[in-house]
């Protein structure tokens, strides 16, 4: 017995939600790289920010400048993760919404399917009866 349409659109949505699943996985992963990276930067601006003693002059303002540069990526990473997770949300309720869908599909498939072998035991049965009831069956003038 084939699959009926309904049992075909529930692994189709199924598939739906994996690839759904896969991407907020993906989303998550990126977020936490992120994370990572502006946690190694802070730990490198702290460490920078440490002066040592005895630095000329010219040494001041470059130093200045590359702590200015370091704040303005760390400004940038911040809203890296701010993007990321906005896509991580973006994922959260793409996967939810096709998780909902397939579920759905699923279980009416699942009460369609029983439908269809109820409907199949029914006829079997009828069959059945029918076979027995010919065999059993006798004209009253013989």
């Amino acid at each position: 017995m084939t699959p009926p349409g309904l049992s075909r659109l529930a692994e189709i949505t199924r598939r739906h939600a994996d690839q759904a699943a896969q991407r907020l996985a993906e989303a998550q992963r990126l977020a936490a790289e992120a994370e990572a990276q502006l946690r190694q930067l802070e730990r490198f601006a702290g460490d920078y920010a440490v002066s040592p003693g005895g630095i000329a002059p010219w040494q001041l303002s470059n130093r200045q400048a590359f702590r200015d540069r370091l704040d303005d990526v760390l400004k940038q990473q911040q809203q890296r993760i701010e993007h990321a997770h906005a896509a991580c949300a973006a994922a959260r309720a793409s996967w939810m919404t096709a998780w909902q869908a397939s579920q759905s599909l699923g279980n009416a498939a699942a009460l369609q399917m029983d439908a269809l072998q109820q409907q199949r035991l029914k006829r079997l049965q009828r069959q059945e009866d029918d076979l027995v009831n010919s065999r059993s069956w006798q004209p009253a003038w013989t």
